[in-house]
Protein backbone atom coordinates (compact mmCIF):
# COMPACT_ATOMS: atom_id res chain seq x y z
CA UNK A 1 0.00 0.00 0.00
CA UNK A 2 1.52 3.63 -0.74
CA UNK A 3 2.26 5.91 1.87
CA UNK A 4 -0.28 8.12 -0.06
CA UNK A 5 -3.09 6.18 0.90
CA UNK A 6 -5.74 7.58 3.03
CA UNK A 7 -4.97 11.44 2.92
CA UNK A 8 -7.15 13.29 1.01
CA UNK A 9 -4.52 13.72 -1.98
CA UNK A 10 -4.86 10.11 -2.77
CA UNK A 11 -8.38 9.72 -2.34
CA UNK A 12 -9.56 12.79 -4.34
CA UNK A 13 -7.11 10.81 -6.93
CA UNK A 14 -8.54 7.54 -6.52
CA UNK A 15 -11.90 9.30 -7.30
CA UNK A 16 -10.79 10.93 -9.98
CA UNK A 17 -9.37 7.86 -11.62
CA UNK A 18 -12.40 5.46 -11.01
CA UNK A 19 -14.39 7.93 -12.91
CA UNK A 20 -11.85 7.97 -15.59
CA UNK A 21 -12.30 4.09 -15.76
CA UNK A 22 -15.93 4.13 -15.45
CA UNK A 23 -16.23 6.57 -18.45
CA UNK A 24 -14.27 4.39 -20.72
CA UNK A 25 -15.80 1.17 -20.03
CA UNK A 26 -19.18 3.42 -20.69
CA UNK A 27 -17.78 4.45 -23.83
CA UNK A 28 -16.82 1.16 -24.54
CA UNK A 29 -19.91 -0.33 -24.23
CA UNK A 30 -21.47 2.26 -26.06
CA UNK A 31 -19.13 1.75 -29.19
CA UNK A 32 -19.81 -1.58 -29.49
CA UNK A 33 -23.67 -1.46 -29.09
CA UNK A 34 -23.72 -3.28 -25.68
CA UNK A 35 -27.27 -2.09 -23.86
CA UNK A 36 -27.63 -4.75 -21.34
CA UNK A 37 -25.99 -7.22 -19.16
CA UNK A 38 -27.22 -10.23 -21.59
CA UNK A 39 -25.89 -8.38 -24.53
CA UNK A 40 -22.42 -8.50 -22.62
CA UNK A 41 -22.85 -12.05 -21.62
CA UNK A 42 -23.40 -12.77 -25.54
CA UNK A 43 -21.00 -11.62 -26.52
CA UNK A 44 -18.47 -13.22 -23.49
CA UNK A 45 -19.92 -16.05 -24.89
CA UNK A 46 -19.34 -15.78 -29.02
CA UNK A 47 -15.20 -15.01 -27.49
CA UNK A 48 -13.76 -18.76 -27.51
CA UNK A 49 -15.64 -19.39 -31.16
CA UNK A 50 -14.40 -16.12 -32.89
CA UNK A 51 -11.06 -17.06 -31.65
CA UNK A 52 -11.15 -20.12 -32.84
CA UNK A 53 -12.22 -19.23 -36.12
CA UNK A 54 -9.39 -16.48 -36.31
CA UNK A 55 -6.54 -18.95 -35.73
CA UNK A 56 -6.12 -17.26 -32.18
CA UNK A 57 -6.53 -20.27 -30.40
Amino acid sequence: MSMLAGTAHYEQWEKIHNLKQAVKTMNFLAKNKIEQRTDLLTRIEEMPRQAKRRGIV
